[in-house]
């Protein structure tokens, strides 16, 4: 899902891919555990969606990648800039 997300422009459509990341990572880890396979790490993260995930159910690990850097490429797809920032910066 990582290239989905990096072709991904808008708030919108960056917290869509989020979901989808952390759907499916969430449901590969419950089919592991249906057969059996212990799963107690449940990854998910880019860039793009590090800050536009709503829901992280599931999940126990964000990996945000460089997105701390917030370059010119979080600048065009509209994961970085001013109203990107939480309100404690």
């Amino acid at each position: 899902m990582p290239a989905a997300s990096y072709a991904a422009r808008g708030v919108d459509a960056l917290r869509q891919c989020a979901e989808a990341e952390r759907a499916g990572v969430v449901s590969a880890a419950n089919i592991l555990r249906e057969v059996g396979l212990p799963c107690p790490v449940v990854s998910v993260g880019s860039t793009p969606t590090a800050h536009n995930a709503t829901d992280l159910t599931g999940v126990t690990e964000v990996r945000a990648g460089v997105f701390v850097f917030f370059d010119l490429v979080m600048a065009g797809i509209g994961s970085a800039g001013p109203k990107t920032l939480p309100s404690r910066c």
